[in-house]
């Protein structure tokens, strides 16, 4: 921008001047044409005036007083002006005058002047008409006009009449070589900006080609600014570009996890589905059994809280493994398992505390006022989400003195929320995100399966599971769903 700049100041500078000096020229020459028309018409009056006197004429009779007057009376008025006569028939020069001359006043012209007044003049005769010449004195520029003059059909002769134009040529002169040094130090000043642009331009793709080399290994490693715009602009490209890419590898690993989990789920499905079948028989004969026996043992009072709380539980395993075997679909319910949340956490509650006394752990339930009768739930798709918690939470703790909090919030007007906190080990940041993934355990003996559906019900529940690490030490896992 800044060199265009220049050229367009040294383009304008150069036609300010050459309009200038034409401007100037232009006006030297309207003023010669008008005072050389004019010397014309007088010396045609006073070339009258001989022929009435039957005297010739002026140029014929070499009168020079009266040309020099005709001259003097015709440049008074034009300052700068000289002229004279040409004599054709003697190829003289004659009637000189520059009557507005600074200096004493000359009856003869410069050596220069008058060669070129007599070249102008001996054109004009040879044309019979108006001759114009310019030619270069020094600093100035000298504007000639001669016209021939006529006595009858005879060219005797020719006038003649000089202004000089000062300082045209010494100012295109003097321009001319400042247009030169200019136009050199514009090509000095280009080949430097072309120089520092190329080697700019070298030092970003340099910088452009390590950081791509970097990329191979870390995909995230962003490219440096380079201060050259258009190169910026590339390396911009290239980390959205990398960032596309990066999130293509994300997205590409999470679906081949996620049918990799399919495959697994699938087969899990298939493995779920065989054992239940397996299990169930023998449960209807243990339940067939145990209603038998409940019958003989009738009338016994402690026998019979123990024989329904055996019966309740072997109808919930029934119904569990119904469940397992319907695991690939929805889950569905007539509405005869609804119950109240928090009636139900508070039963599980009592159920799990005998063990957890077993080992010393405190379990304490916690049941916000605003969640009693605020929602109603399938009791066999919470139950085994919530034993599965509070049997993780009770194996957690190995040692005594533990203590497990359950609590029931309502933290929106849609949602609930059951929380089962322990005071154990906790959760090792590497297997946080492989929780809820099928057979996955870091308790030796486990399957790795109760997690994982409990997170597939809670699913099914339009809900989820999340865990959380405890500050004081210790895991929190809490389920979420809407009611």
């Amino acid at each position: 921008m800044v060199f265009a700049s220049i050229v367009l100041a040294a383009i304008v500078a150069i036609a300010l001047v050459r309009s200038s000096s034409s401007v100037q020229m232009a006006s030297a020459s309207r003023s010669l044409e008008g005072e050389i028309k004019e010397i014309v018409e007088r010396y045609e009056r006073i070339h009258e005036t001989y022929l009435r006197k039957d005297a010739g004429s002026p140029l014929a009779t070499q009168d020079e007083s009266a040309l020099r007057a005709l001259m003097i009376e015709s440049l008074s008025d034009d300052p700068g002006m000289e002229g004279g006569f040409f004599d054709a028939a003697r190829a003289r020069l004659l009637g000189f005058a520059f009557p507005t001359s600074r200096g004493p006043a000359r009856t003869e012209a410069v050596e220069a002047v008058k060669q070129a007044a007599a070249r102008v003049t001996r054109l004009a005769v040879a044309r019979g008409s108006g001759v114009k010449l310019a030619v270069d004195s020094g600093p100035d520029v000298l504007l000639f006009r001669a016209r021939a003059l006529r006595n009858g059909n005879t060219v005797e002769g020719a006038v003649w009449i000089m202004q000089a134009v000062p300082g045209v040529r010494a100012l295109r002169e003097k321009f001319y070589r400042l247009s030169f040094f200019l136009l050199i130090g514009l090509s000095v000043a280009t080949t430097a900006l072309a120089w520092r642009f190329t080697h700019n331009l070298e030092r970003a793709i340099q910088t452009i080609e390590g950081t791509l080399w970097t990329k191979e290994s870390r995909p995230d490693w962003p490219v440096p600014k380079t201060r050259v715009e258009e190169i910026d602009r590339i390396g911009a490209g290239i980390d959205h570009l990398a960032r596309s890419l990066e999130e293509h590898r994300r997205q590409q690993k999470e679906l081949e996890d996620r049918l990799h989990r399919a495959d697994r789920l699938a087969a899990l499905g298939k493995l779920v589905a065989g054992v239940a079948h397996e299990v169930r028989n023998p449960l209807a004969s243990i339940k067939l059994k145990l209603h038998l026996l409940r019958r003989n043992w009738a009338g016994t009072g402690g026998s019979e809280a123990a024989f329904s709380v055996i019966h309740e539980e072997i109808g919930r395993l029934d119904r569990m493994v119904a469940r397992l075997l319907t695991i690939s679909r929805a889950a569905k319910t007539d509405g005869s398992g609804l119950q109240d949340l928090a009636q139900l956490v508070e039963s599980r509650a009592d159920f799990w505390s005998a063990r957890a006394a077993e080992r010393d752990i405190r379990l304490e339930v916690e049941i916000g006022p605003d969640t009693r009768g605020a929602a109603a739930v399938d009791a066999d798709t919470v139950v085994p989400i919530l034993d599965n918690l509070l049997s993780n939470a009770i194996e957690a703790i190995d040692h005594a003195g533990g203590a497990i909090a359950v609590t029931l919030e309502r933290p929106a007007v849609s949602e609930m929320a059951l929380a089962v906190t322990d005071t154990g080990p906790g959760v090792e940041p590497s297997a946080v995100e492989r929780l809820f993934e099928p057979f996955f355990t870091t308790r030796e003996g486990g399957t790795g399966l109760g997690l994982f559906l409990s997170a597939e019900m809670a699913r099914r529940l339009g809900g989820e599971i999340r865990h959380s690490p405890v500050a004081e030490g210790g895991a929190r896992f809490e389920l979420r769903m809407r009611c």
